[in-house]
């Protein structure tokens, strides 16, 4: 077991940290938004390949140029938190 397990495993996670920190209240109360702008910025195809372009950068060991990861991210971390909401609306 790696050291950062045992730590998290002695050490978890404060409750609040387990509800979505970086949705607005808006999004909180319609997720769909979120889900949204996402589409807003790419549509399918250009998602799959910026996703398929993580995959190809993290198994190499070049440099990444993280500027371009960056909103894509910001967003990915939006659309987890608005299906957890979603999840936990529809039971």
């Amino acid at each position: 077991m790696s050291e950062a397990v045992r730590h998290f495993m002695k050490n978890p996670f404060p409750e609040w940290h387990s509800k979505p920190l970086h949705l607005t209240i808006a999004e909180m109360e319609d997720p769909h938004l979120v889900i949204n702008e996402l589409f807003d910025h790419y549509n399918l195809p250009e998602f799959r390949f910026i996703m398929k372009e993580w995959l190809d950068a993290a198994l190499k060991e070049d440099e990444v140029l993280e500027v371009n990861y960056v909103g894509v991210y910001d967003l990915m971390i939006k659309v987890v938190e608005a299906v957890w909401v979603l999840k936990e609306k529809n039971g």
